[in-house]
């Protein structure tokens, strides 16, 4: 067969230099199907009477919607979803050692986890498009933005008197510490979008700072410590990127306004001003202080395959009595997967969670700037006090972080 000398040199040309086909766009109803999941992360409802979560099944809906665009949706397997695959399987396995407990609840954990790490496979091929990764923050944005109104206006609002002194104030029955992570979120989300990405506009940042202090007041009104100290965090690592170095001191005053007022804001409720007190003044942390010991001792017990999954939680209820509950949660991430899995877990877990970590550092010269290392770093800090594994949010981030680190270099 003859050839052309010019197709002759494309083809003996390297792959770099060919000319590259363009991506295709995302499909209009796999976008659409992302931003209502997003949307929906605040708005979950304990005390409903379906027996799913609104966030898993519109999380469903968008993993679904996604097998309309294989090819895009699934275009690459990141190590990281490969790693906390291999985590699920290691769960299965503890479950098994551990004697098959409490099926039940175990089946819907596992399909809570392998819905999420399906979530990151998918949103991470999809992130790659920036008009998609700005469309969701901006989803998350405004979805925080309208919850926070439902709690301020005392929409479906719950108080609870502390015995400390003061009030807890939440919303549709939510645990006032994961709305906080979630609310959380939506500030980064929108601090990123006016600061935080390479691209921003001066109406966004003009429109971020009432809707950011909305948002902060309903997270304080919740007296969540976790969830404030990790909202701090998060707003010091929007500073540690930027393209100039004035561009670095408008984030820093930016980020010193906001730290600022949420400082002022916690100090001015008596509930979230006396919880901290309290901690700083006793240890005390609402039953933390016995539970991080009790299930490090657990850990190094079972070191290996841990006590099972939920069986874990059992086991700790079972040993802290004086908690009147048949089952206890170990507060914190870490602690959750060593107690359920052991070693054989922890190690691709953590592998996981180092991969999309340091992605997320790689992204502060690309394209999203720092939002992703500091949407990481709210989620991360707020499941050092908690345990929400399961949660949606958790598993988007990583999605995040793996997208925005693949992004090239931004030109300075």
């Amino acid at each position: 067969m003859l050839t052309s000398p010019a197709t002759a040199a494309l083809t003996r040309a390297p792959l770099a230099a060919r000319p590259r086909t363009p991506a295709p766009a995302v499909h209009p109803v796999v976008r659409w199907a992302f931003y209502l999941f997003a949307l929906s992360l605040p708005f979950e409802y304990p005390k409903r009477t379906i027996p799913w979560e609104v966030t898993t099944l519109t999380c469903a809906v968008f993993l679904l919607a996604a097998l309309l665009q294989p090819r895009t949706s699934f275009a690459r397997l990141p190590w990281a979803v490969r790693w906390f695959g291999l985590y699920l399987y290691v769960l299965l396995g503890a479950f098994v050692v551990d004697g098959g407990h409490y099926g039940d609840q175990v089946q819907k954990l596992f399909t809570l986890l392998l819905e999420a790490v399906l979530l990151l496979w998918v949103a991470s091929n999809l992130l790659d498009y920036e008009d998609v990764a700005h469309g969701v923050l901006v989803s998350l944005g405004v979805a925080c933005a309208l919850r926070a109104v439902i709690q301020l206006a005392g929409i479906g609002t719950e108080r609870i008197v502390e015995w400390t002194g003061g009030v807890r104030i939440t919303a549709l029955g939510q645990n006032e510490n994961h709305i906080a992570m979630i609310l959380s979120g939506g500030i980064i989300a929108l601090l990123g979008l006016a600061y935080g990405r390479a691209h921003t506009t001066r109406w966004a940042r003009a429109l971020a700072w009432p809707v950011v202090g909305a948002i902060a007041v309903a997270i304080v009104q919740g007296g969540s410590r976790g969830g404030v100290l990790a909202l701090g965090a998060g707003l010091l690592a929007l500073t540690l990127g930027g393209a100039s170095v004035a561009t670095r001191l408008r984030n820093a005053v930016a980020v010193l306004v906001a730290l600022g007022f949420l400082i002022w804001v916690s100090y001015q409720f008596v509930g979230t001003r006396n919880r901290f007190l309290q901690t700083a003044e006793t240890g005390f942390m609402a039953g933390r202080e016995r539970i991080y010991p009790t299930a490090l001792r657990m850990v190094l017990e079972h070191p290996l395959t841990g006590w099972g999954p939920l069986n874990n939680m059992y086991e700790l209820g079972n040993r802290l009595p004086e908690q009147h509950v048949p089952r206890r949660d170990t507060h914190n991430l870490a602690l959750e997967v060593l107690t359920s899995t052991g070693l054989l877990g922890m190690v691709p877990f953590a592998l996981g969670t180092w991969l999309c970590l340091r992605a997320a550092w790689r992204a502060r010269r690309g394209v999203e700037g720092t939002t992703p290392f500091a949407l990481l770093t709210v989620v991360l800090m707020v499941n050092m006090s908690g345990n929400w594994i399961a949660t949606p949010l958790l598993w988007l981030t990583f999605a995040y972080a793996l997208a925005s680190g693949r992004q090239p270099t931004v030109a300075t």
